[in-house]
């Protein structure tokens, strides 16, 4: 019986040459889809462009430059970011548009000032913006305010970040708000604008300049530094309520379980102080009082609460509210109610 035989398909012949090229080429490829890959992972992390070129360099992959690297990185944005993110040039024809002129309304919001700043080489914070909103009849109010409140909370956001909220409070201890600010950071600049805004805010209404005599504020530097900066040397209350959260804290995680009640009773007598010649005795007291009983603790104490930041207790602003309470309420409001402030 003959026997068929099948000859199949001959390859088609490849020459060195082009297997070579073939063989750059997958490398090629595999090389650019290691170094997307540790990009976007990088970028998951929310590592900083610099960050991610450290990182690629530590796994062997060659850099791209700081401009490739921000267009990979737009791009991916444009892909993963939630759809209803708004863009830097989106932000800044925003903050144009409703800052060429002073609305009639007294009600009607306006950006009292604003910055875009594209690729700061200089910087790990790659692009930056700060703008603040306002209405005539709030800076009417700050015009005539002493006593100002300053911060920044998470409970309130606008794309993702926080609302830097500024204001004053009456003899009532009732928060009265200028205006509030979103920053893509939360530096000694980015406060430093906030205070320098409404400062322009004022100057556009021909108003006199809101000239503080306190800052009422937690213990971020980043905002009183900032105040210091545009107001010069003003007194700073500390806020009560962050500090004694902070104090406790570490009471319950430094001090004997035994001792801790005493410990933060002894603490809340030395806020009561009506004057520095008072706190400074009172302070010495309690130092002297835990110092053998708990060490590391008043260690601790002296050197965040006694030095850099000790003016938290009652006598350091008569007639000026001792915490940030009224601002964060506040925030809550503004939360709950969803109030409507500016269209996007």
């Amino acid at each position: 019986m003959a026997t068929t035989t099948v000859i199949g398909e001959v390859p088609p012949y490849v020459s060195d040459d082009e297997m070579d090229a073939s063989e750059m080429e997958h490398n090629g490829n595999k090389k650019k889809s290691e170094k997307e890959t540790t990009q976007l992972e990088s970028f998951e992390l929310k590592l900083k462009p610099k960050a991610i070129i450290e990182v690629l360099h530590e796994c062997g992959i060659t850099t791209p430059s700081i401009h490739q690297l921000n267009n990979f990185l737009r791009t991916i944005k444009s892909t993963k970011l939630d759809p209803t993110s708004i863009s830097l040039g989106e932000i800044e024809q925003w903050c144009l548009k409703s800052s060429q002129s002073i609305p009639e309304s007294d009600d009607a919001p306006f950006f009292a000032s604003y910055q875009i700043i594209y690729d700061d080489d200089g910087d790990i914070n790659e692009n930056k913006f700060r703008f603040f909103i306002t209405i005539k009849r709030l800076l009417q109010t700050a015009s005539i305010s002493k006593k100002i409140h300053a911060d920044a909370t998470y409970k309130l956001v606008w794309q993702g970040f926080p609302v830097l909220i500024i204001g004053a409070t009456d003899l009532d201890r009732h928060f009265h708000l200028f205006g509030m600010a979103i920053c893509s950071n939360e530096t000694t600049q980015d406060f430093r604008f906030i205070f320098r805004a409404l400062q322009k805010g004022m100057k556009k209404l021909n108003l006199e300049e809101i000239d503080p005599d306190f800052l009422i504020a937690a213990d971020a530097d980043a905002i009183r530094n900032a105040f210091q900066d545009v107001f010069g040397e003003k007194k700073m209350v500390m806020c009560w309520a962050h500090m004694r959260r902070n104090v406790v804290k570490k009471i319950e995680s430094m001090v004997k379980k035994s001792e801790q009640e005493d410990l933060v009773n002894d603490v809340e007598s030395l806020q009561l102080a009506q004057d520095e010649r008072i706190f400074i005795k009172a302070s010495n007291l309690f130092v002297k009082k835990w110092s053998k009983k708990e060490p590391n603790f008043i260690q601790y104490f002296q050197n965040e609460w006694l030095t850099t930041h000790n003016a938290w207790y009652e006598g350091v602003g008569h007639f000026a509210p001792s915490t940030n309470n009224a601002l964060e309420a506040i925030n809550n409001v503004i939360k709950k109610r969803k109030i409507h402030f500016v269209d996007v």
